[in-house]
This record gives structure tokens, sequence and C-alpha cells, in this order.
């Protein structure tokens, strides 16, 4: 596995390389084995011993699903208290959405109940889970596609965590629109792609993952499938937030954007699919 060249070391460093090396000591530590795991694994075939082997490898992803199970959402009257028991009351396709929603928050020491923290990762796991449906339409690999989608916003949680009282104000709805990178550079001098894709370089995350989360929002530099998918996802992504928020005018130009590019069908099918997986984490964001 390579990495993406660190096109930085010709000159001075950048402010996002200066702010990232003042908080070096205390960088999240991201595991990508356990990512792709759970990207791979065939959810669909339900082999429930396997599932249950890696979802306990994860505490953090444990605590979540267990606390999904036991919310009011599902209206339970006897309390879950077992990954087996979990993965029958939500279902499969559910429970993989929220384990790596579980993974985000605990990689990045998040709380359960912070609201826009929950809404970032929200986010972020949906366009994975985007990305890994299109991942075929548009001839990428589905693993890879998965977790660059759920990386594509790790430069937000990096500021969600060390910078929150500067960037909280501009994060309002949870940070889902292409606009916030002009406020983020007037407030901080770099946006959170910047810092994102400095992040994956030294978590070691391979070049072609690195290069698809830095040109996501830049359809004019998406030349590869995976680039392709993931600017795809991430549009997708914020159809449903805006069908989910009812902001209809937006979400009317996403879907015709998306219909131009993987055809009427194809898009009623994935929105459908995608949507169902991330129903439940929907309404624990929601509280």
């Amino acid at each position: 596995m390579t990495t993406a060249p660190d096109e930085t070391q010709a000159g001075p460093a950048s402010a996002a390389e200066t702010w990232l090396k003042q908080h070096s000591g205390e960088l999240p530590k991201f595991n990508p084995a356990f990512a792709s795991l759970i990207a791979k694994l065939d959810w669909e075939a339900g082999d429930v011993h396997e599932l249950e082997r890696v979802i306990a490898t994860d505490p953090g992803s444990v605590v979540c699903l267990l606390r999904v199970a036991n919310s009011p959402f599902f209206g339970l009257s006897k309390r879950v208290d077992s990954i087996r028991h979990a993965l029958t009351v939500l279902g499969m396709s559910s429970v993989r959405s929220i384990v790596m929603r579980g993974y985000l928050l605990d990689t990045f020491g998040l709380q359960l109940d912070d609201q826009l923290a929950g809404d970032l990762v929200t986010h972020s796991i949906v366009t994975g889970l985007a990305a890994r449906e299109l991942a075929g339409v548009l001839k990428a690999p589905e693993d890879v596609a998965f977790v660059a989608g759920m990386l594509h916003g790790v430069g937000k949680l990096m500021l969600l965590v060390y910078a929150r009282e500067l960037i909280e104000r501009i994060y309002q709805d949870g940070a889902t629109a292409t606009g916030y990178t002009a406020d983020e550079m007037g407030v901080l001098g770099f946006d959170h792609i910047e810092l994102g894709v400095l992040t994956l370089k030294l978590w070691h995350m391979p070049d072609n993952i690195i290069e698809a989360v830095r040109d996501y929002q830049d359809i004019g530099r998406c030349d590869t499938p995976l680039k392709q998918t993931l600017f795809a996802a991430y549009q997708l992504a914020r159809y449903l937030e805006c069908l989910r928020r009812q902001n209809r005018e937006e979400a009317e130009s996403l879907g015709l954007q998306l219909v131009e590019r993987i055809g009427e069908k194809r898009f009623g099918g994935v929105v459908k699919r995608v949507n169902a997986e991330a129903t439940a984490m929907f309404a624990l964001s929601a509280g």
C-alpha cells in the first residue's frame, strides 16, 4: 500500500500543516482494516457468527449498536443486551451503518448524544453507503468506495474535535453543503478538505482514497471511477439530507443531476436502498 506524495515538502508548511502539527500528539487513531472488513462482509448472506465476531472487536460500535436497538424508535418491550439480539431486531443492513457510526464516534472520542457530531458522522456513513451502491454503476471497487465515502469528511470531524468553538457556528446544519469551505478558509486559513487529505496521509491511507477525498467536490477533477463515485455519493447523501430537512428545491436540483449521471431507474433503486439502511441512523441523529 502506497500513499499519495506529499506535495507540500518542497515549500513552507501550509496553515493546515502547521495546525495539524500542533495537535500531532493527540490525533485520533483510525484502523482502516476494521472499516475495510465491514465493507467486505457479505451482510446480505447473514452470517451471524461472523458478524458478531467482527462487531465485537470494536467497543464503540457495540455501545452504539445496543443504544440504537434500545431506543424509543423501535419501541421494544424487552431490553436488547447482546450483539446477536441487536442483529435480529435491527436487521443486517441497518446494523452495518450503525456499527460504522459508532466506530467513527469512538475513533474521534465523540459522544453518542453530541448532536452536531452525530449529524456529521451520519452524513459520512450515508455517503459511504451511497458510494458502495454507486460503485457498481460507475465501475469502482465497492469496498474501497465505501471507505472513501466514510472518510470524505474526516477534516470536518478533526475540526469539530480540536477547533469546535471556532467552527461550530459554521456547521449549523451538519455541514453537508459545499459552501462551507470558504467559511472555513475565512476562519482558519484552510478548509476541511486540505486538513482531511493531510490526516489521511498521516493514517497511511492509499493514494486512490486520498485523491478521491481531495477532489470530491470538484467534478472537473474527477477523472477516475472512484472519484466519480465519491462525487455522486456525496450528492446523493446531500439529496437525502435535503429531503429529510424538507429543502425540496435543493433536493430536486441534486436529484436531476444524479438522474443525468446514472439514469432514472438506477437512481430510484439506489435511493431506496441507501435510505432504507440509513433510517435508523437518521432516527438516532434526530434524538
